[in-house]
């Protein structure tokens, strides 16, 4: 049995502009988790992105126990200061798109062939 397919859209909420197509996934929360790792991958120092992968959204999106939860196992496990950990979590929320930014859509495997076939075609020519 095939994996249903979702394609996945950004949507801009500040500026209104249309919905942006960011990919085709087959598991919606591994995607955003992936796509937050990926955009602190150029931000953040590598002991918040191993406690982003660790902890992830959590399902708390942006709420105040998920922020915490990262504050303190950068002091916990990581051996920051109050300080510093604060503003690591202040630097990751502001890079951490949480999931209401995004839209799936249902995937229907004939429009996702389709797809692969017109791109294939104007790769390869």
């Amino acid at each position: 049995m095939a994996k249903q397919l979702w394609n996945v859209y950004y949507i801009d909420d500040t500026y209104g502009d249309p919905p942006k197509y960011e990919g085709t996934t087959n598991n919606q929360r591994l995607w955003i988790h992936d796509h937050n790792l990926d955009r602190l991958s150029d931000q953040v120092s590598m002991d918040a992105m191993m406690v982003y992968d660790k902890l992830g959204l959590g399902g708390h999106d942006h709420a105040d126990g998920m922020l915490e939860a990262w504050h303190h196992e950068l002091m916990m496990n990581y051996g920051y200061s109050d300080e510093d950990a604060t503003d690591v979590v202040d630097q990751m929320e502001s890079v951490i798109e949480p999931e209401h930014y995004f839209e799936f859509e249902e995937v229907h495997l004939q429009e996702y062939t389709d797809k692969q076939i017109e791109i294939d075609k104007a790769i390869n020519g």
